[in-house]
C-alpha cells in the first residue's frame, strides 16, 4: 500500500471513529509503526488530526486524559538482610541470548544479587506462566524479554505492566502503549543505518536488506534501511524476507537462492543480512555461483555471532549484547531497592558497533576499524 493510500484510509477511519491507534493501524496495514507515525504527522500538518499518546484523534475531538504512572509499592530488599532476587525471563539461553546472559551474570556477580532464570522457548503461553511463577516465588523485580514485540502480544505486555513490582524490558521496547515500562535494548535501527551508511561510503549504489521475517529485530532493521534508502539507486534497491529457520533448513536455502537470483537481476553489489548464519549461507551459495565475495558482492552480517568464522570473514554489525544484559539487571536492582512510587520510566537504547574484517581495512595491529561509513 502506498503512503498516499494509507493516509487516505487513516483519514477515513478518523472521520468514522474519531480516533486511531498506531499499533492497530500498523498491524492492519502490514507496515511499520514508524510509517504510520509519519502518516499521522502529515495529517497533523494538514489539520486533519491531532496526535495523542499511542495514536491520533480527529480535529475537534476531545483529547483523552493521558495515563499516569501506575503506583508501585516501595520495595527495599536487603534492608533487613534479605538478599535481592531478580527474576529473568528470556525466550532462549542460546545463540544471541548467550551474550546477553553473560552480561547479566557479570552484573549479578558485581552486585551480589540472586538471579532466577526462566526460559520460555518462544512460547507466549509458557512465558506468561513463568512470569506468574516468578511473582509467586517472591522476586523483587523482573527483567523480561517477551518472545514477541508488543503489537503482536499485548496480553504478555499487559501482564508485565500490571505487576505489583518493577519490570525492565530487555532487548524489547514497549512502544507508546507500554511506555511506562523501563527498557534496555540494542538500537538496531541505528545498526542498520550504520551498515547501509558503510555500503554507501564504499560506493555501492544497488543494495539489499535480507532479513529474517517475524523477528523482534526485523522492524527496527526495516526502519534503518528506509532511513538510508535515498543514498542508493531506488530502482535497484530492495529488501527481501527469509524464513526464520536453521541454516540447514531446505526452505532457507531455497529462499537464499531466490535472493541471489534477484541480486543478479538488479545488479546488487552490497547486502546487509540478518542473522549472520544466513549471511554465511548466502556467501557460500554466492561463491558456488562464481561470485567473488566481497569484490562482487559485499555482505555485512547482522548479529556477529559467527560472522568471523566465514570464508572469507564477514564484516558485521555487533549489537552490544553483554552491555544490554548488564545494564538491564543493574536497572532492575536499582528499581527494586530504591525506586520511589511513580518514578519516571527509563528507556535506554545502546548503539551496536560496526566490525570490519576486510583485508584492506586492517590497521597494523590487525584489528578492524570503521572507514567510509555514512552515519
Amino acid at each position: 500500500m502506498r503512503a498516499s493510500e494509507r493516509r487516505a484510509a487513516i483519514e477515513r477511519e478518523l472521520r468514522l471513529t474519531g480516533k486511531v491507534n498506531v499499533a492497530e493501524l500498523a498491524r492492519a496495514m502490514a507496515t511499520s509503526p514508524i510509517s504510520i507515525r509519519r502518516d499521522l504527522n502529515t495529517l497533523v500538518e494538514r489539520g486533519v488530526a491531532r496526535r495523542i499518546h499511542g495514536g491520533a484523534i480527529a480535529v475537534g475531538q476531545r483529547q483523552p486524559t493521558p495515563p499516569t504512572p501506575r503506583p508501585r509499592p516501595v520495595r527495599r530488599p536487603g534492608a533487613e538482610g534479605t538478599p535481592t532476587t531478580i527474576g529473568l525471563l528470556v525466550p532462549s539461553a542460546r545463540y544471541y541470548y548467550a551474550g546477553v546472559l553473560d552480561g547479566v551474570k557479570a552484573a549479578a556477580a558485581q552486585t551480589r544479587v540472586r538471579v532466577v532464570l526462566a526460559v520460555s522457548g518462544y512460547s507466549q503461553a509458557e512465558e506468561r506462566s513463568q512470569i506468574q511463577r516468578l511473582v509467586q516465588r517472591g522476586v523483587d523485580a523482573i527483567v523480561a524479554t517477551p518472545a514477541q514485540v508488543a503489537r503482536d502480544d499485548a496480553a504478555t505486555y499487559d501482564l508485565l505492566r500490571d505487576l505489583p513490582l518493577p519490570v525492565v524490558l530487555m532487548e524489547r521496547d514497549g512502544g507508546d502503549e507500554y511506555a511506562l515500562l523501563d527498557s534496555v535494548r540494542s538500537d538496531h535501527a541505528y545498526g542498520a543505518r550504520m551498515a547501509f551508511g558503510r555500503l554507501a561510503g564504499a560506493g555501492h549504489r544497488a543494495v539489499m536488506l535480507v532479513c529474517a521475517e517475524d523477528t523482534a529485530t526485523s522492524a527496527w532493521l526495516h526502519a534503518g534501511f528506509e532511513a538510508r534508502r535515498e543514498l542508493f539507486d531506488p530502482a535497484r534497491t530492495e529488501r527481501m524476507a527469509i524464513p526464520s529457520a536453521p541454516e540447514y533448513a531446505p526452505e532457507l536455502r531455497t529462499r537464499i537462492d531466490e535472493v541471489l537470483d534477484r541480486c543478479a537481476e538488479l545488479g546488487v553489489t552490497g547486502a546487509v543480512v540478518h542473522p549472520d548464519v544466513a549471511a554465511i549461507l548466502m556467501a557460500q551459495r554466492a561463491r558456488e555461483r562464481g561470485i567473488d565475495i566481497p569484490r562482487e558482492l559485499e555482505i555485512i552480517a547482522y548479529d556477529d555471532e559467527v560472522a568471523a568464522l566465514a570464508d572469507p570473514p564477514l564484516d558485521a554489525i555487533a549489537p552490544p549484547k553483554h552491555e544490554v544484559g548488564r545494564l538491564a539487571l543493574r536497572l532492575a536492582i536499582e528499581r527494586a531497592r530504591t525506586s520511589p512510587t511513580g518514578a519516571l520510566p527509563r528507556h535506554i537504547a545502546l548503539p551496536p558497533s560496526l566490525v570490519l574484517r576486510g583485508m584492506g581495512l586492517r590497521d597494523e595491529s590487525g584489528a578492524g576499524h570503521e572507514t567510509g561509513a555514512i552515519l
